[in-house]
């Protein structure tokens, strides 16, 4: 930088000497033009002199002649000194611009190279490698999905120094998540994409989440299938390494094994969760999966969703903390799965409860551990209820199933429900019951018996269990609220429900209209110690519930929409449909 500056004083200097020069000549140049001046004057004189007698015309004559030559010799000078000047201009021009180009170019080379010293000051290069790969896979997502918004490509497209520890962290490159859109719109990179990920994924631990769903209409064409099974056979030899897997793929076709490359004695040592939903699995498939699940000792979370019912061994479901399963299973089959699963935590199951094998003789289940119960029935649900005690459970959600053909009618049992949370002593935060008839009365004792602990409340079906009486007590008093909720009186309270948040109806109302809008509106600014009403759904007739609507709707304004009305165009009375 010091060579540089000097350089450029010394080339200032020169072109001021320069400047100097071209001033003086400038000077003399004007000095010729006033001889110039003079001599056209005395020539002017001598052509028209004032006229006297004693002049010569031959000595005026030659006398002129004479100062012509003079004047000429002039002209020439100052023509030869600006030819000079311009020279030596252009010459100092072009020699400066040179030069000044040069410069430039060292000082633009300079400050890049400044640039790269202080990007090596910054902090997150003091950082070890260790730590900043760390910090890479905290910032991934769970299971990556391909695309340019993935953090990988992010960190790996900064410089190339990320892009080395990006592309030598395994655990970036461990999980994958492959729609349908994937398949659909690039069907040629679907498997390089996947090859890559493998490659780089190393030895650690992989999670999957492979899904081909087709519509009821849209027919999968062989390229797409030939496809799908190509991404499970490059995964299926590194089943040792399978942490997170599931599979998801409907209406496809059952004849081809998917799972032949795993052998029959493997195990599964790190599998933590496995899910597969599926229309058709080939049989081998399926032998081998049940095998395979009996040999996974980390295995927590179960998701099956076929036809074909679950055959894992009973030690499986010890260690189960969430299952779900889509197959039907008896009410044997799921009173065994509640007694074995003693960590089971969730459950969704289907039970069909068929009226040969009803048996007298009750079997009680206790399960200390399940806290969150999906049932889907059909058939005598009473006998479901009265064979389980569940002390823990917090979430439950009963719906009916239509299958009369094969269980006979599904009714809803007022009386084994309750003295199933009365036996389990527990306290029920949540409640959906879904296509079940049950009267309002029963809806009233099943909502004052769960009052103190219900956040949320679901009801769905096609009968008329919600009326003004149930709206009324669920309707928040307008004056000490709190003082009727805490007397010691024989009456029902009459704060129902005082922590619920949630409430949805639908397809079950029938109340007179502006009923079910005051209920809400009491339960938008409640008193003190009282629960607001954050969502609502409701199920509504617009021209019988005119006033309902519009007033329910009103709360929305200025806040997020959290009150939903839906539009039912049906009405079922208690006899039958209207």
């Amino acid at each position: 930088m010091d060579d540089v500056a000097s350089e450029t004083r010394i080339l200032r200097a020169n072109l001021a000497r320069q400047k100097q020069i071209f001033e003086s000549k400038r000077n003399e140049v004007a000095l010729m033009e006033q001889a110039i001046q003079r001599h056209k004057n005395m020539v002017h004189l001598m052509l028209f002199p004032p006229i006297r007698p004693d002049r010569n015309p031959a000595y005026i004559s030659s006398l002129i002649k004479e100062k012509c030559a003079e004047l000429i010799q002039l002209q020439n000078a100052i023509t030869a000194q600006e030819t000079k000047l311009y020279d030596r201009e252009s010459s100092l021009s072009q020699g400066c611009d040179k030069r000044l180009t040069q410069l430039k170019m060292q000082r633009t080379t300079i400050y890049a190279n400044l640039e790269h010293l202080r990007s090596l000051l910054c902090p997150i290069r003091l950082l070890p490698v260790e730590l900043l790969s760390e910090i890479f896979t905290l910032s991934s997502d769970p299971v990556g999905s391909p695309s340019l918004s993935n953090p990988i490509f992010a960190v790996s497209h900064v410089c190339s120094s990320w892009r080395n520890i990006a592309i030598h962290k395994s655990e970036l490159w461990s999980s994958l998540r492959l729609e349908h859109v994937h398949f659909a719109t690039r069907p040629d990179g679907v498997i390089p994409l996947a090859g890559l990920w493998l490659g780089r994924s190393g030895d650690h631990p992989l999670r999957l989440f492979f899904q081909l769903s087709l519509g009821a209409t849209d027919t999968p064409g062989p390229t797409l299938i030939d496809l799908f099974v190509q991404l499970i056979r490059l995964y299926t030899p590194h089943f040792a390494r399978w942490k997170d897997v599931f599979f998801e793929f409907h209406r496809f076709p059952g004849e081809h094994e998917l799972f032949s490359d795993i052998p029959q004695n493997a195990s599964l040592p790190h599998l933590e969760r496995f899910g597969m939903t599926a229309s058709t699995v080939a049989v081998a498939d399926l032998l081998k999966i049940f095998q395979l699940l009996g040999q996974a000792p980390k295995l927590k979370r179960l998701t099956w969703i076929t036809k074909a019912q679950i055959q894992a061994p009973m030690s499986m479901f010890s260690q189960l903390t969430q299952l779900e399963v889509g197959a039907e299973h008896s009410l044997a089959n799921a009173l065994t799965i509640l007694s074995h699963a003693k960590c089971l935590r969730i459950l969704d199951i289907i039970v069909f409860v068929r009226s040969g094998s009803i048996s007298t003789n009750v079997v009680q289940v206790v399960n200390d551990s399940l806290q969150e119960f999906t049932l889907t029935c059909a058939g005598e649900i009473s006998v479901l209820f009265d064979s389980l005690t569940l002390p823990a459970i917090q979430h439950l959600h009963v719906s009916k199933t239509f299958s009369w053909e094969v269980t006979g009618p599904s009714i809803w049992s007022q009386w084994s429900f309750v003295q199933l949370l009365c036996r389990s002593k527990c306290d029920l935060t949540s409640l959906g019951v879904i296509n079940y008839r049950i009267p309002s009365d029963e809806v009233l004792v099943l909502l004052r018996h769960l009052s103190p602990s219900l956040v949320k409340f679901k009801i769905e079906g096609y009968h008329l269990s919600i009326t003004d009486e149930v709206l009324t007590a669920l309707t928040f008093p307008s004056e000490d609220p709190l003082a009727a909720m805490s007397s010691d009186t024989d009456d029902p309270p009459t704060i129902l429900c005082p922590m619920l948040r949630d409430l949805q109806m639908l397809g079950c109302m029938s109340t007179t209209d502006g009923v079910l809008a005051r209920m809400v509106e009491s339960r938008q600014d409640p008193p003190a110690g009282l629960a607001k009403l954050t969502k609502g759904v409701f199920g509504l007739d617009s021209t019988k519930s005119c006033q309902d609507r519009a007033r329910i709707l009103a709360l929305n304004a200025g806040q997020t929409h959290n009150m939903i009305v839906e539009e039912t165009g049906w009405i079922v009375e208690e006899t039958g449909w209207a």
